[in-house]
Parts: structure tokens; sequence; C-alpha cells
């Protein structure tokens, strides 16, 4: 009774598809919900509120513990309302500015990173795949 209460178990914890969602609206928000999904170990969407948002900094993502602890899906979404409940795909509605010398940096092993609804200007984007 015990192997299969154990199993069944197992396999509810390794089916259940975890997902983790952080509303953003200021550039340090955005670097904390990154820092926050490299070790959160679910899929995880960062909700960007439409506006602007002047980088002064490199952003990264680098989730170093993926060899034991995978990192799961990063996405990136831009065009979100107030409090995140509703989402525009008007163009420019979300944007990351910089002086040509800033750079989001997202370096995986999986490399499973996407941003939609983002628009870059003097921003770079750098997708690294560490095999």
């Amino acid at each position: 009774m015990h192997r299969i209460l154990t199993v069944v178990l197992l396999s509810l914890v390794t089916s259940t598809a975890w997902t983790a969602d952080y509303c953003v609206g200021t550039v340090s928000e955005l670097q904390a919900a990154l820092d926050e999904a490299e070790t959160d170990g679910a899929d995880s969407e960062i909700q960007l509120r439409s506006g602007v948002y002047a980088i002064g900094a490199d952003l990264d993502y680098e989730p170093t513990s993926e060899a034991f602890l995978p990192a799961g899906k990063l996405t990136i979404r831009g065009g979100y309302g107030p409090g995140c409940s509703s989402r525009s795909d008007a163009d420019g509605a979300t944007r990351l500015t910089g002086n040509g010398t800033r750079t989001l940096y997202a370096t995986t092993q999986t490399g499973d990173v996407s941003i939609a609804g983002v628009a870059f200007e003097g921003v770079h984007v750098a997708m690294i795949s560490r095999v």
C-alpha cells in the first residue's frame, strides 16, 4: 500500500507544471524578477507594465544552479496594464531604452527564453546558450 501511494504522489509532483508570474513596473523590479526567476524552479513569466524603462545598468538572467535545479522557461512579455490584469498588443507600449551600451543578458543551458511585446531602443539583447 505504501509503495502505491508513493508512486501516485511522485506522479503528481512530477507531472505538475509550476509557473511563476511577476508583474513589474520599474527597472529594479525587472532585475529582481529576473533574479527570482533564476532560482524559482518554475516556468516564469515576467509581465512588464506599459511604459518606458530607462536602463541604467545591464540586466542579467543567469540561473547558475541549472545543473542541479532546472530553471524552467523564461518569458518576458510587455504591454500590461496596472496590476497586469490586462494586456495590449500596441506597438511600443513597453520600451526598454538605454544609451547604446546597455545589454539584457539571458544566459542559460536550456536556451528557453522568449521576449514578446517589448521594443528595445539603445539596449542590446544577448541570448547565450551555455552547454
